[in-house]
């Protein structure tokens, strides 16, 4: 085997791990982010497992706020500036909707699903 075929070789088992965490579902994992960046929440549809915990984390230099939508009003947090974090833990399957408070143009969903 040529020096080339073993370098190319190496160099895609190296990467493999990385591969595979980029393809593994939301759903596998017990915390996901969302990212609020650009007045946008980044995923702006989610779907996870029942029990995961969903991280909203303020990227903006401007504060925002998680509100639930009609049944899911309860899902309310505070202001966050800009680093701030917001932990909710999504127990059942369901879908729940969300805006910022601050920008309502701002929406994002939630499906847990087992």
């Amino acid at each position: 085997m040529s020096a080339l075929s073993l370098r190319c070789i190496t160099r895609r088992l190296a990467a493999l791990p990385l591969a595979l965490l980029l393809c593994a579902p939301a759903s596998a994992a017990t915390q996901v982010t969302v990212l609020i960046h650009d007045y946008a929440f980044e995923p702006r549809n989610l779907v996870i497992a029942p029990g995961t915990e969903v991280i909203w984390k303020n990227a903006d230099a401007v504060p925002h706020n998680i509100v639930g939508v009609g049944a899911d009003a309860h899902l309310r947090s505070p202001a966050l500036d800009q680093d701030d974090s917001y932990r909710s833990r999504f127990p059942s399957s369901g879908e729940f909707d969300y805006v910022c408070g601050l920008h309502p143009h701002m929406q994002g969903h939630i499906s847990v699903r087992p």
